[in-house]
């Protein structure tokens, strides 16, 4: 009997892997829940085994000075998600993906004991309408150079620069989204369209204002000091709004990574009496909370951009005055697809850059 393998890193890969284990009428011991990016997962009645330890690191050219400790590392690494695999799988499975960029993912797929993989809906990657590397742009020379460490890393069929959505592949069959705009460079053929997978939570009615943060000390987008700035500025201009109460849902890697989620935490604190900020839990779904009220959503960027526009929430998005000063986060900005961009209402406001309250 083969398994059903479902990689869940956030909270619409989650609600996707229950939905496609609703469509097909498959037992839920037949599913096994792969947690990624430190993504907390609690009361699944079904399997859960944790991946983010097995991260196999890019090869960059800015790294060379690591390339042999990174070529160790992921060796090791291959390794022991090899053992994972043998040890708490031990049947042929089916793997469900949101994407193919991590080579987690990759030696999963080329795994023996893999039969075939699909696409689920993730958010921003599954409406991209073509392929762009936002982290590292090499010359032809370097790229050869990386191609060839990354074989002798990692063994043939790995990419220095693998595709997001790689469906070339003999074991590919097919994706799954919620919308016919899902997966634009992905084949008709073996496209699922499913109802939205999110439910109506009278909890969430209350809420009017949403801030959805992102990692973006965690990615090297900012500095510490370059993130308090961005976030007074914000609370200033909550203030200005006559904004009194404000709901925040912190990124999945926010919580594994627990760097700037204390920076914000104290600089709540400091505007504590002039605007309330609740935390919302980890498990909390932004999509669901588009779904169930009619909350203005506060953002940089996020693929909850897609699920609140089409819930009819309003979308501002506080990425100008980042773009403006973060180079690193510019480079990534100005590559979204538009169905992020073009939803999204921009802010202006000054950041201030005295420290000042």
């Amino acid at each position: 009997m083969s398994k059903y393998l479902f990689v869940v890193h956030s909270s619409i890969t989650l609600r996707m892997a229950r939905a496609v284990i609703h469509e097909n009428g498959w037992e839920r011991d037949d599913c096994i829940f792969l947690s990624d990016r430190g993504f907390q997962l609690e009361s699944e009645p079904v399997q859960v085994l944790d991946i983010t330890p097995y991260f196999i690191r890019p090869v960059r050219w800015r790294e060379k000075q690591q390339l042999f400790e990174t070529c160790r590392t992921n060796r090791k690494q291959l390794q022991a998600l090899d053992v994972l695999i043998t040890s708490k799988i031990g049947s042929p499975y089916r793997l469900f993906i949101p994407h193919t960029r991590p080579y987690a993912y990759l030696a999963m797929i080329r795994h023996p004991l893999c039969l075939q993989y699909a696409f689920i809906e993730e958010g921003t990657l599954s409406y991209r309408t073509g392929f762009y590397n936002y982290v590292h742009n090499a010359s032809a020379l370097k790229r050869k150079l990386l191609q060839g460490i990354i074989r002798y890393c990692l063994g043939p069929g790995f990419r220095a620069f693998p595709e997001s959505l790689s469906f070339d592949h003999p074991k590919y069959a097919g994706c799954y989204g919620i919308s016919k705009d899902t997966f634009p460079t992905l084949p008709d053929e073996g496209k699922h369209i499913l109802p939205p997978p999110f439910e109506h939570r009278e909890d969430y009615a209350v809420i009017e204002h949403l801030l959805v943060t992102g990692p973006w000390i965690e990615k090297g987008y900012c500095s510490i000091s370059e993130y308090q700035t961005m976030k007074r500025a914000l609370f200033r201009y909550w203030i200005g709004e006559g904004i009194a109460t404000l709901y925040v849902k912190f990124h999945p890697q926010q919580y594994h990574e627990q760097i700037s989620i204390p920076v914000f935490r104290d600089i709540a604190k400091a505007f504590a009496d002039r605007i309330q900020v609740i935390e919302l839990p980890p498990e909390a779904a932004p999509e669901e909370i588009a779904y169930s009220s009619q909350a203005d959503f506060y953002l940089a960027y996020s693929s909850t951009t897609i699920y609140a526009r089409q819930f009819g929430c309003r979308v501002f998005s506080y990425a100008k005055p980042m773009r403006e000063n973060w180079p690193a986060f510019r480079n990534f900005f100005d590559h979204l697809p538009p169905v992020i961009t073009e939803n999204m209402i921009l802010l202006d406001f000054p950041l201030q850059f005295d420290g000042n309250k």
